[in-house]
Formats: C-alpha cells, structure tokens, sequence
C-alpha cells in the first residue's frame, strides 16, 4: 500500500502555522480509507515563550519563540519531532 498525500491549504486565517493541521488531516484521511492504518496520528507545534512551553504558539508568539518543535503521535507514542 504506497500512499502518498498531499495537502494544500484552501482557506487560512494567518495566525498559526498549517504544518500540524495538515499532519493531523492527513492521517484522519488515512484513518477513514481503506489504507491499513493501526491508529490515527495527529500533531501540535510546541514554542517556548517567555519561560514557558505553549502548545500551537499564533505567528507572532513564534517570532519570540526560543524553541520551534512539531511533535506528532498517537495516543500511545510519539512518532515525530521535528
């Protein structure tokens, strides 16, 4: 079962990053065909701003971030940072 997906960006409202959402949308993709799929994945951008982690951190909050991560998994394990 060779998958590739691809995800493009219809509509947006400028104040985070898509990269999660995109992940997250495409494993619900998967989750609900006829790919074998063990469990759905979804995943959060994490920033570290002013001492503390925040979880899906706005555009702006990003630029004063001292840490930019993308942590996808299930409920079971992570399976990505980046």
């Amino acid at each position: 079962h060779e998958t590739q997906l691809l995800s493009w960006v219809l509509s947006y409202d400028g104040e985070r990053t898509c990269d999660p959402l995109a992940i997250t949308a495409s494993a619900a993709a998967l989750w609900l065909s006829d790919v074998p799929l063990k469990k759905p994945v979804a995943a959060a951008m994490v920033g570290y701003v002013d001492g503390r982690l925040v979880m899906n951190p706005t555009l702006e909050q990003m630029e004063h971030s001292r840490l930019h991560l993308i942590v996808a998994g299930t409920e079971d394990a992570v399976l990505m940072i980046e």
